[in-house]
């Protein structure tokens, strides 16, 4: 990796950081700025915030690793778990934002879903991890493993969700507040399923996309 390629590197990563951090900040002081947005800390209950939490501390050690390795100029520094991490990160980012393009887009409209915070959150954010993996992340191999470790995101977020459902019961928004089961809780284990689905299939796509598959 040249040293123009480890500094956009360094950049999309600073970016990722530092639009976390804002996104969080007008999240947190103003809970009124857009729907599914709570109180404060009531907001890691949702998995758009959870999954761009993951991809900032991933972009961060990634950002740590990059400005030794860009300094040093030798990029074999970077150890493959900063990679993987990326990797895993941007799986996650990536699910958010096909969620709210073909799900939530149209079930609360675009315009709340793509303004302020969730402007960062749902679209900025994953397509700048989307472009730092698939553009700069390319000369390390990913193993069938790191597909599997991506889904885990997803699948803890899954598990958590469906098990307040059925221990809460359903109710509206409390507890299904994405409305994944509005038609009922016989409609959660192909909710489940599609989510696992599309999990899997988006982290295939990134390690194909960023040349993971190649020792």
């Amino acid at each position: 990796m040249t040293k123009n390629k480890l500094l956009i590197r360094i950049i999309i990563s600073s970016a990722i950081v530092i639009l976390t951090v804002v996104a969080l900040i007008m999240m947190f002081t103003n809970t009124t700025d857009t729907k599914l947005v709570a109180n404060k800390w009531e907001n890691f209950k949702f998995f758009t915030l959870d999954s761009n939490v993951l991809m900032c501390i991933a972009a961060l050690i990634d950002l740590i690793y990059c400005v030794k390795a860009y300094r040093k100029g030798d990029p074999a520094i970077i150890p493959k778990g900063c990679d993987l991490f990326f990797y895993v990160g941007t799986a996650a980012v990536t699910l958010t934002l096909l969620t709210v393009m073909f799900f939530l887009g149209p079930l609360y409209g675009y315009a709340e879903m793509l303004k302020k915070s969730n402007l960062l959150f749902h679209l900025v954010n994953p397509l700048l991890a989307i472009a730092g993996l698939c553009l700069y992340h390319r000369e390390r191999y990913i193993p069938w493993r790191g597909v599997f470790i991506s889904i885990l995101p997803m699948a803890l977020y899954g598990i958590y969700y469906t098990s307040l459902i059925l221990i809460t019961g359903l109710d509206h928004p409390r507890t299904d507040w994405y409305y994944f089961v509005a038609n009922g809780l016989k409609t959660a284990p192909l909710v489940l399923l599609i989510m696992f689905a599309a999990a899997f299939a988006i982290s295939v796509l990134l390690r194909i996309a960023c040349g993971g598959t190649k020792k």
